[in-house]
């Protein structure tokens, strides 16, 4: 049945963090929303993130006919957030073999319908125009399509004003114009520093303050950033630079169709740590996002492997979060999508141990919000009634454009929407913002039992329209497609005086004993509602790996004792001698746990005393290497040069041990007289210090010292 909207109400928003503890049924106090906490693994198909799909089409400058039918977004928004339109100028410009144009009536009415289209779905758009939609190479060459910079600013004024139409469902511009497939590489103005300047002008002229624009390489950026506001950046310091408080500064920002190729993403950066470090700020109010490609990482710079050193799974889990990667093609490239489907994801996230790498990014791709610890009362008619909690974002990147948040009240037959202050794009990567929102009730709304839920919209998305809003990542969450309303609990409404009359939940106490090991996030005593999960508290223990938990508490049934499961580290410890030793048992390369020793082998050396190890192997706390002491033996040689308390360790030179090494052959003195040369004693090259140069080890050389002989 359709529901009557009822009333919207604008109310003040207090933020603070103090949690209710008790699920309790008097109308002035908080009980449990009893909302599963745990973040599911299902994906989720949220607006303006994750894998797009591409779709791309030249303009007909004479036609209005749509150049893509509706079944298409129909089709493609039931497993893509984000369509990205590529569309081709070729028809206006004259060097693309056609006429230098402005942009038509026709062609404006049909980019409008497929706009419209996608206006249909729960998807959203980013856009990009070129004069070379495809590509096209000519003797190896990308054609030198683009018109003058002139005509192109005119394009850009003009195709503004449809984006402007459309802002509820245009997420982002990329500035493209420049190059085969918009991507500003390739011809002759797309190599040209200048032009950027004015193209990024141009666009962020023609576009509402409300929407981002991007160009190709930080150095495009720079070229714009350094005349707009004179300032000296470049490749080096761009990531320590704070930036400008502008309006139109946080709004531009990059993409990327080199994603993680290489060293340097196949050109996009000159200085990868610098690019990174602006990007961690920058993508904080702009989309980041374009296409992975595969490794090309060889000496000339071709691909040797489809996964690489960046693009791997474990690279791009880590990086994800610090350049806030939004958007990615679906269908290139298609042999690294692939590899990801077969990985497994062996990263940190315990609610992802297992699951396949593409699992791990395509969740977390953009924003992915959970909400955690709600707490709610119930109402009385002509007051309010109260709902506080946090809005965690897991995913890589943020909500970068505004958006209205609603609580709102429904039944099958009416439905109460109330606005609040709360600001989404404020709920950053990896981190949390608590909220409390008073909900004012006036004579108009029926007693009665109520579902409780919470509606995050495009602040352009019109008054009437439930689609493209946010839906929550909690595990067996209920969202009302009609409404677009995530159904987080349900309250009484009563009159004042009465006392709700409650709910038959059951809830269950889940406690995790950590023992000796260290608490770093979460809560080690819940209540949970049966059904639910409890949520993993994050802990660590000195020289143990995180193994995973004792028991199961996806679905608590009863109360719980919940136990960490660790395994201590091993380190390698290593016991070595400098010189030739024979090792008569025992193992040189030993693996021994955290805190515990390490077993002596026993070495034996001849000509020498063994005197013991260098260093302590007890306690192990890390890898070590362990090396033999050796004193000479005494004996009486009077061709013996060295002291007999020689002791040589890893730390002394060659020269302590093996400075002389006494021949036991007699020289013959009077070839001694032939050359003036007198034999003192033999040596091995590179054993005596100061005397030759290191050598090759194992030739036998003569050490001579010059003396007058007697006539």
């Amino acid at each position: 049945m359709k529901r009557k909207l009822i009333l919207i109400i604008t109310a003040l928003f207090l933020m603070f963090f103090s949690i209710g503890d008790s699920n309790i049924v008097h109308a002035e106090e908080y009980f449990d929303s009893g909302v599963n906490y745990q973040e599911s693994t299902d994906e989720i198909i949220n607006p303006d993130r994750g894998f797009y799909k591409a779709v791309a089409a030249s303009i007909d400058p004479y036609s209005s006919t749509p150049w893509f039918e509706e079944y298409t977004f129909d089709k493609f928004q039931e497993s893509h957030g984000v369509f990205h339109l590529r569309i081709g100028l070729e028809h206006f410009s004259k060097n693309a073999g056609y006429e230098d144009l402005q942009i038509t009536t026709e062609a404006k009415d049909a980019l409008n319908t497929v706009l419209s289209y996608i206006r249909g779905t729960n998807s959203s758009a980013i856009i990009r125009f070129s004069y070379d939609v495809y590509g096209t190479q000519v003797d190896g060459k990308y054609k030198n399509n683009e018109p003058s910079m002139d005509l192109i600013e005119q394009h850009i004024a003009s195709l503004g004003t449809v984006i402007n139409q459309n802002l509820d469902v245009i997420c982002g511009v990329e500035t493209g114009m420049l190059g085969p497939w918009g991507e500003q590489h390739g011809t002759k103005l797309a190599k040209s520093s200048s032009a950027y300047y004015r193209l990024v002008e141009a666009w962020l002229k023609a576009v509402d303050k409300s929407r981002g624009v991007t160009v190709r390489t930080p150095d495009h950026f720079i070229s714009w950033a350094n005349k707009r506001y004179n300032l000296s950046l470049d490749e080096d310091n761009l990531g320590s630079f704070k930036g400008i408080d502008d309006a139109d500064y946080p709004r531009v920002g990059l993409f990327n169709d080199g994603y993680l190729g290489s060293e340097s993403d196949l050109g996009t950066y000159n200085n990868r740590d610098s690019g990174i470090a602006f990007l961690q700020k920058q993508a904080q109010t702009t989309l980041y996002g374009g296409e992975v490609v595969k490794a090309y990482e060889g000496s000339s710079g071709e691909s040797l492997s489809v996964i690489g050193s960046y693009n791997s799974i474990g690279h791009i889990s880590k990086e994800g979060f610090i350049t806030h990667t939004s958007y990615l093609n679906i269908d290139w490239n298609n042999q690294v999508i692939a590899s990801w489907k077969t990985d497994t994801y062996d990263g940190d996230d315990q609610v992802y141990k297992g699951k396949s790498g593409f699992e791990y990014v395509s969740n977390h791709l953009g924003y992915r919000l959970v909400i955690r610890n709600l707490q709610l009362t119930n109402g009385i008619v002509n007051k309010s009634f109260k709902v506080k909690g946090q809005i965690e974002n897991v995913g890589f990147g943020n909500v970068v454009n505004k958006k209205d948040t609603y609580v709102v009240l429904y039944d099958d037959e009416h439905t109460y929407k109330t606005k609040v202050d709360f600001d989404i794009t404020k709920v950053l990567a990896s981190s949390s913002k608590s909220f409390e929102f008073e909900i004012p009730l006036d004579t108009s709304i029926n007693v009665g039992r109520y579902n409780l839920g919470i509606q995050i919209k495009d602040c352009k998305a019109s008054d009437d329209s439930n689609k493209r809003c946010i839906r929550f990542a909690n595990k067996n969450l209920e969202y009302d497609e009609e409404l677009g309303v995530n159904k987080v609990s349900s309250i009484e409404i009563l009159n004042e005086g009465e006392i709700a009359t409650g709910n038959d939940d059951v809830y269950y106490t889940v406690e995790f004993d950590i023992g000796d090991a260290k608490l770093v996030s979460g809560e080690l005593i819940q209540q949970v509602k049966e059904g639910n999960g409890a949520l993993a508290p994050k802990v660590e223990k000195d020289g143990y790996n995180f193994l995973g938990y004792d028991a199961d508490f996806d679905y608590v049934t009863g109360d719980m004792v919940i136990h960490p499961i660790f395994e201590a580290r091993k380190y390698t410890v290593e016991f070595k001698s400098k010189y030739p030793a024979s090792w008569e048992s025992g193992e040189k390369i030993q693996y021994v746990g955290y805190g515990e020793d390490a077993i002596a082998p026993i070495v034996s050396r001849v000509g020498f005393e063994f005197m013991g190890w260098d260093k302590d192997f007890t306690n192990v706390k890390d890898d070590i290497e362990v090396f033999a002491i050796w004193q000479r033996e005494k004996k009486e040689d009077t061709n013996t040069s060295t002291s007999d308390s020689e002791i040589t360790t890893e730390d002394n030179s060659l020269v302590e041990e093996e400075s002389t090494i006494v021949s036991n052959s007699t020289a013959d003195e009077d070839d001694d007289e032939d050359d003036g040369y007198l034999i003192v004693n033999f040596g091995c090259e590179g054993s005596v210090s100061g005397i030759l140069p290191i050598g090759l080890m194992g030739i036998i050389v003569l050490l001579f010292k010059r003396r007058r002989l007697p006539k």
